[in-house]
């Protein structure tokens, strides 16, 4: 009995650091493949979806700033292509490149509209109010100030909501490491003392 806990103690000491190495097989069986500096391996496609996630995130942290621009600059008389250009020059870095992409096509004799609706699928789903208000403003005349204002409010609270959420998520991610850290230092801090002293007392 005392053996076999012995035995099953070194197991659960032994297997949290043989975890990494069977992955790294697994995955280097794969190729193409790109090593990162963390060492971990990495396939193309599992680098693409990355990218594509972080810009995501990029854009959707980029909305509240820059709706606070566009009505930083309505607000003091600017028109929307000089409210583009505010954006362009102060804005999220994010949205820089393609915000200056706009406005050279439109220096180059394109309509603005037209060139901001070349982009919009560019800048993504994120920004898709904000440029339906800019090609109302520049096609119609609509008024900005209105509108931006009641997405600025939306944007808050969706981004208060998702911190709400990833905040609800955060115990149960940690739990697994947390138990997988803790439970070897237990075991070998406690458990293994124990069956050595009783497996010296039973042969002594």
């Amino acid at each position: 009995m005392i053996a076999l806990l012995l035995a099953a103690a070194i197991a659960l000491f032994l297997w949290p650091h043989a975890m990494p190495r069977r992955r790294l097989r697994l995955l280097t069986a794969a190729a193409p493949r790109q090593v990162q500096p963390s060492g971990q391996v990495v396939g193309p496609r599992r680098r693409h979806w990355r990218a594509r996630q972080r810009r995501e995130r990029e854009m959707s942290d980029a909305v509240v700033p820059v709706i606070d621009l566009l009505l930083i600059a309505v607000g003091s008389g600017a028109t929307p292509r000089g409210a583009l250009d505010l954006i362009r020059t102060t804005g999220p870095a994010v949205v820089r490149p393609t915000l200056a992409r706009v406005l050279e096509r439109e220096e180059a004799g394109e309509r603005l509209d037209t060139a901001l609706l070349r982009f919009r699928d560019e800048l993504g789903d994120s920004f898709a109010p904000i440029v339906s208000v800019l090609l109302s403003a520049l096609r119609d005349g609509a008024p900005i100030s209105e509108v931006a204002g009641r997405l600025s409010i939306d944007a808050r609270t969706a981004r208060r909501r998702q911190a709400e959420a990833a905040a609800r998520r955060l115990p149960v991610q940690l739990m697994f490491p947390l138990v997988l850290c803790a439970l070897p230092a237990v075991l070998v801090g406690a458990v293994v003392p124990l069956i050595l002293v009783s497996f010296r007392s039973l042969i002594g």
